[in-house]
């Protein structure tokens, strides 16, 4: 009867010790489940920069009584954001806008209540594995007989933030050389296929355009890399030709620069 008890006895607590360990074994697992789902939850989403670029940038308005702005703002890089505010509100300075006192002094310029000069700072971000590009189409009215515009870009390399601020950072002087050519050919194909009169192409092919073509480092300043296989130059208005003709941009191969590497 005692070994037959004792028996029992012990049955008894290998079931209650398996019991323990299973409910052991759930207890875990099911806290590791909860413990993943909430991380998943915690963690930042993925999103693309390239497809939802307005995420990054900040647009800020003015309306004041003789001038209107507005000005895009980078919001992964305050310092190109600081950069583009200055040159505002250099512009601000030179125009006089800022002296203005008296309703005599704004009947000068030309002000009134219902007419106000314009400013606008329109961004596009374009960013690859190698670099990121912020580029600006920069646009005021003055009351002339047009507005003026023109572009200010700020090119960084990623692997260690430093800024592009010339194209010969990258590549060997020689690199504008072949950028004339390779810019002036892309460009008269352009115009050619855009039907354009004579008169206008003659313009295009003109003293302006083959100086605003030249191989010098002014005349290629204004740059940015559109996709990591292709450099884009810049050429406002009044580089190349007049007015009329408006501003062009060209795209260049960067395999075809490969060679010039520094």
């Amino acid at each position: 009867m005692k070994l037959i008890h004792k028996k029992k006895k012990t049955i008894l607590l290998v079931s209650v010790a398996a019991l323990f360990i299973y409910l052991g074994c759930v207890l875990f697992v099911r806290t590791s489940y909860k413990l993943e789902s909430i991380n998943k939850l915690s963690s930042p989403v993925s999103t693309s920069t390239e497809s939802l670029p307005m995420e990054r940038i900040n647009t800020r308005t003015t309306n004041e009584k003789y001038y209107v702005s507005s000005i895009d703002i980078p919001l992964d890089n305050m310092s190109v954001g600081g950069r583009v505010v200055a040159e505002y509100q250099k512009w601000l300075s030179e125009t006089g806008l800022l002296d203005i006192k008296t309703k005599e002094a704004a009947e000068k310029l030309g002000l009134s209540d219902t007419r106000k000069y314009e400013y606008e700072a329109k961004l596009k971000i374009y960013e690859n594995e190698k670099y990121i590009s912020y580029v600006y189409e920069i646009l005021n009215e003055t009351g002339g007989a047009h507005p003026n515009t023109y572009h200010t870009i700020f090119n960084y390399r990623k692997s260690d933030g430093k800024e592009i601020v010339s194209i010969s950072d990258l590549y060997v002087d020689s690199i504008y050389e072949t950028l004339s050519k390779l810019s002036r050919s892309d460009l008269r194909t352009q115009f050619m296929s855009t039907g354009n009169s004579a008169d206008t192409l003659d313009d295009m092919m003109g003293e302006m355009f083959i100086s605003g073509t030249e191989a010098k480092a002014e005349n290629f300043s204004r740059f940015y890399f559109k996709d990591k296989n292709t450099l884009t130059i810049v050429f406002d208005k009044y580089a190349i030709g007049p007015y009329s003709i408006g501003d062009w941009d060209t795209d260049i191969s960067l395999y075809s620069l490969k060679g010039l590497l520094r």
